[in-house]
C-alpha cells in the first residue's frame, strides 16, 4: 500500500473522532504556527525585558506607542523604551479597560485622561448652607441646587434641589460652594439657570443658561463595576448580582460618561456579564450562559452558550472581533469559526489578543487552567 503524502496541514481539527478526520488535519500542535499554504512552522520564542513585581491588569490603546500595567496596586505607563511611570495608586481588583479617545476608562472607577491619572465618576457637592437675606430677588418660590466642576473641566450630577419660599426684596447668602457651580430658577419657575460658580452671594436673578438634563439628579452605579463598552455616544457599565443570578447594563448618558440615570437608562439579563463590547450594530453582551445583542431598543439571543471569566475578547484596528466561548473562537459579525472542528479549553480565567507575526494576524488565548468546553449544552 502506498504511503499517504500529506502536502499542508489544516491545523487543528479535534471534534471529531480521529480516524474520521481529513488528511493533513493535526489532533495537537505545541509551539508550532501553520501558515497560509499549510506549512508547519517553529512558533518564536520571548525573553522578558522588563521586570514587574506583580502584574492583575494590563492594557495596550490601539492607536499609541504606550502600553499600561497596575503592578502591585500603583499604574504605570510603559513608554516604548520599556521604561516604566507611576501616574498613582488604584485598584488591584479584576479590571476592564475601554479606550475613547484620549482616554481610557477602567471598570474599577478610575480615568486615564491624555497619560493623566483621574477618578472617573464625580460625586455631587454636599448643599452649601444658605441664609435669606436681603437683595433684589421677587416674592415666590425658588429652586436651587449646586454641581461640582472638576478641574478638568467636567460636571457632576446635582445635588438635592432644594425649594426656597421669599419675600420681596431678598437676597441669598451661600456658604461653602467651594468648587461649586450654582443653579437656580426664577420666582414661581421650574427650570433652574446658571448663576456662577462658587457664588456666595445671590441678590437678583438675570441669568439664561439652563442646567444640562443630564446632570439634574442623576448619578452613577455604585460598587464593582464588571465589563465596560462604548456604543452610541454612551457608555455602558455592567455590575452581576449573584444573589439574583442577575447583571444589570446601565447607560451613561450620551458624550456625559461619568453621570448615569441608574432608575431609567438600563438593561438587565440572566446570569454574570463577562463581555461587553460596542460595534456599529449595537452592543455585543456575553455572559456565563448566553451571548446576546442590544441594538439600543431591543435585545435578541445569538447563541445559547456562555463565555469564560477574564477578558475573552479581542479587536484590533482594522475592526477583526474575535472572541473566545465555551463553543469555540467566534466573530463579528457573529459567527462561530471552530465549532464544526476544534474546541479549545475555555480556561478558569481567559485573555486573548490579536497580535500580528510575521505578517500573519494570529488569534492568542491565554488560560488559567483547563476549564470545561460546554459540548453538552442544549
Amino acid at each position: 500500500m502506498k504511503p499517504a503524502t500529506i502536502s499542508s496541514f489544516l491545523g487543528v481539527r479535534n471534534v471529531a473522532q480521529s480516524r474520521k478526520q481529513p488528511l493533513g488535519a493535526l489532533a495537537e500542535a505545541v509551539n508550532v504556527d501553520v501558515d497560509d499554504e499549510g506549512v508547519i512552522v517553529s512558533r518564536l520564542g520571548y525573553a522578558k525585558s522588563l521586570a514587574l513585581t506583580s502584574v492583575t491588569a494590563a492594557f495596550a490603546p490601539v492607536n499609541a506607542d504606550v502600553a499600561y500595567v497596575v503592578d502591585n496596586g500603583t499604574l504605570k505607563q510603559i513608554t516604548p523604551g520599556l521604561q516604566s511611570i507611576s501616574l498613582g495608586s488604584v485598584s488591584t481588583k479584576d479590571t476592564h479597560w475601554l479606550e475613547i479617545g484620549m482616554r481610557i476608562f477602567m471598570s474599577t472607577g478610575y480615568l486615564i485622561d491624555n497619560g493623566e491619572l483621574k477618578a472617573w465618576f464625580i460625586d455631587p457637592p454636599n448643599p452649601p448652607l444658605i441664609q435669606i437675606t436681603s437683595g433684589n430677588l421677587p416674592a415666590g418660590q425658588y429652586q436651587i441646587t449646586f454641581t461640582t466642576l472638576a478641574d478638568d473641566g467636567r460636571e457632576s450630577p446635582s445635588c438635592a434641589v432644594s425649594t426656597l419660599n421669599l419675600s420681596a426684596d431678598s437676597g441669598l447668602q451661600l456658604s461653602g460652594v467651594d468648587q461649586c457651580n450654582v443653579y437656580l430658577s426664577d420666582a414661581n419657575g421650574s427650570n433652574l439657570y446658571y448663576v456662577g460658580y462658587e457664588v456666595d452671594y445671590i441678590g437678583n436673578m438675570d441669568a439664561s443658561t439652563p442646567i444640562d438634563p443630564s446632570l439634574m439628579l442623576t448619578s452613577y452605579p455604585e460598587g464593582d463595576l464588571g465589563p465596560i463598552a462604548f456604543y452610541d455616544a454612551c457608555v455602558y457599565v455592567s455590575q452581576y448580582d449573584p444573589v439574583l443570578a442577575v447583571s444589570t447594563i446601565y447607560a451613561s448618558k450620551p458624550f456625559f460618561w461619568h453621570v448615569f440615570d441608574v432608575f431609567e437608562d438600563y438593561i438587565q439579563v440572566p446570569g454574570e456579564v463577562r463581555m461587553l463590547y460596542g460595534y456599529s450594530e449595537g452592543l455585543l453582551i456575553g455572559t456565563d450562559r448566553d451571548i446576546w445583542a442590544y441594538n439600543g431598543e431591543a435585545i435578541s439571543k445569538l447563541a445559547k452558550y456562555g463565555v469564560p471569566p477574564g477578558h475573552g475578547l479581542a479587536a484590533d484596528k482594522d475592526g477583526t472581533v474575535m472572541f473566545q466561548t465555551y463553543r469555540g473562537i467566534c466573530t463579528l459579525p457573529f459567527k462561530n469559526l471552530t465549532i464544526d472542528k476544534a474546541i479549545f479549553p475555555a480556561g478558569n480565567y481567559c485573555s486573548t489578543a490579536i497580535v500580528n507575526d510575521r505578517a500573519f494576524d494570529k488569534f492568542i488565548i491565554l488560560t488559567d487552567g483547563t476549564g470545561e468546553s460546554e459540548l453538552s449544552t442544549v
